[in-house]
C-alpha cells in the first residue's frame, strides 16, 4: 500500500512554506528547471494553486539532465529533490 502526502500541519503530512518569498522561490527552481528541460517526475506546483490560503507547494521530484542546473547546485529550501 502506497501512503498518499497530503497539505497539511499534522503528523505525516506537508506543510506549507514560510512566505510567498520563499514560495516563489521555489517555484521559480522548478520553472527554470523544466525549462532548462529537465522532467518533472512528481509535480507539487498545483498545491501553490489549490490551497486558498497559506504558501504551498507540494513534493516534487526532478530529473536533471546535468550537474550545472541551479537546483542541483543550490539548496532549494522546499519539497524538491
Amino acid at each position: 500500500t502506497s501512503a498518499k502526502l497530503m497539505p497539511g500541519q499534522l503528523g505525516g503530512e506537508v506543510g506549507p512554506l514560510i512566505d510567498d518569498i520563499a514560495q516563489k522561490r521555489v517555484l521559480e527552481y522548478i520553472n527554470e528547471a523544466e525549462a532548462a528541460g529537465c522532467k518533472i517526475l512528481l509535480d507539487g506546483r498545483s498545491w501553490a494553486t489549490e490551497r486558498p490560503t497559506g504558501y504551498w507547494v507540494g513534493p516534487t521530484i526532478i530529473m536533471h539532465t546535468s550537474s550545472d542546473d541551479r537546483a542541483m547546485r543550490e539548496e532549494i529550501f522546499g519539497p524538491v529533490l
